[in-house]
């Protein structure tokens, strides 16, 4: 299959048994807001490649935003597990253990995300910081 944009210009060619190949239509789904589509990708991507970190990590923001926050957690981790330097997930997971009142946990992933930040992050940082403020209160 050849991907075309408006213009005619090939996008990407897919091989049905590249990882790659469908994380990159994923990638271009997410973009256009095609949901279904880019999690279907996402999904055969990691079936032929299993340790493809951002492939789990936009499968678990998609996931999230469909308010399937446990699915979204499972990916998470995996992406963790398997890129531990994708630290963005931490603040996703986070987030997800908040939705699930699991505040206990939420302060743990977001204290892992701002002992590991770099300095790129430092206005989520601050957020971050504030929001674990605000947690440890309730819990």
């Amino acid at each position: 299959m050849i991907i075309y944009d408006s213009t005619g210009t090939k996008i990407i060619g897919l091989d049905s048994d590249r990882a790659e190949d469908h994380y990159n239509l994923g990638v271009i789904n997410q973009s256009q807001g095609k949901t279904d589509d880019a999690i279907r990708n996402y999904v055969n991507a990691l079936r032929i490649k299993p340790d493809l970190a951002e492939a789990r990590s936009n499968l678990a923001t998609l996931y999230y935003g469909q308010g399937k926050v446990v699915e979204a957690l499972k990916e998470y981790k995996k992406a963790l597990k398997i890129n531990p330097d994708r630290i963005e997930a931490y603040c996703n997971m986070g987030n997800a253990y908040c939705d699930l009142g699991e505040f206990g946990k939420a302060v743990l992933c977001y204290r892992a995300f701002v002992e590991q930040a770099p300095s790129q992050y430092a206005s989520q940082v601050i957020q971050v910081g504030q929001l674990i403020r605000d947690l440890e209160q309730i819990i």
